[in-house]
């Protein structure tokens, strides 16, 4: 069994007492050697029952992640432990953008003092204002790094580029995008699936469509379907910075007639 030190400190205190009143042989020398039986034994508990909150508990809330709004989402699950902390400058640029002349960086900043709101009354984690000011850092980004390396605390942000920088400061970003791309369901090739073409790919035949979570379909001869809700089936995947893109071409179909007259379309 191993012992840790702090345990063979105690080990020792407790010792030198009792050996201390052992050695006097008078009465004020048990009662040392109690006081320090006692007084080590205490000290053992509170140590056993105290224990310092790991550092890497801690995650600082950067703007983005905030007004993106899917913290509170990932809070409510129970999936994201620890406490929050919101620095008073990302609160003040929050209040900034949602005092903006312009509206939708007026309601994007709103969204953003709602998401606090609402993940502060869920009290699914605590979510403490951090009041640490880096004068000498006027960059926001530049702020929150220098902030996590003083409080050992990891980023949760949505920026693609904040999370390279933190990389290079050796601070962990936990990506709101990685996490919801990891849950995606993975489509394999020959999958089929419908979905409604919205618009017209990088070549003339190709379009493009979006699954409910926001996935993005690249569909190859699909330009004469664009504005239609077609069966398509899956050709390939390809992850990139921003999400999973599914590649896929229509479904086939052959023209059956049956009556000179009645021509329809059968999916093979």
């Amino acid at each position: 069994m191993k012992f840790s030190l702090r345990l063979i400190l105690l080990l020792a205190l407790f010792s030198l007492g009792f050996l201390a009143g052992l050695f006097l042989l008078k009465p004020m020398g048990l009662l040392l050697s109690g006081l320090g039986a006692l007084f080590g034994v205490g000290v053992l508990v509170a140590l056993l029952l105290i224990r310092p909150m790991p550092r890497e508990t801690l995650k600082i809330l950067d703007t983005s992640a905030i007004i993106d709004g899917r913290i509170a989402e990932v809070c409510e699950v129970g999936f994201l432990e620890g406490i929050l902390i919101v620095p008073r400058f990302i609160m003040r640029e929050l209040q900034y953008i949602a005092d903006s002349p312009d509206p939708v960086r007026r309601a994007r900043g709103r969204r953003g003092l709602e998401i606090l709101k609402k993940i502060q009354e869920e009290k699914k984690n605590e979510v403490l204002i951090d009041d640490t000011e880096i004068p000498d850092i006027r960059e926001i980004d530049a702020k929150l790094l220098k902030l996590a390396e003083q409080k050992g605390a990891q980023i949760i942000t949505t920026d693609y580029n904040l999370n390279r920088v933190a990389g290079l400061h050796g601070v962990k970003v936990l990506n709101i995008n990685d996490l919801v791309n990891s849950v995606k369901p993975i489509f394999l090739p020959g999958e089929e699936f419908k979905v409604y073409l919205v618009k017209r790919g990088k070549n003339e035949d190709q379009a493009v469509g979006y699954l409910e979570d926001g996935t993005m379909v690249v569909v190859d001869e699909g330009g004469a379907s664009i504005g239609r809700t077609i069966t398509v089936a899956v050709t390939g995947m390809h992850q990139t910075s921003a999400g999973k893109m599914v590649f896929a071409k229509p479904k086939v179909t052959r023209l059956i007639r049956r009556t000179p007259s009645q021509t329809y379309e059968e999916e093979e």
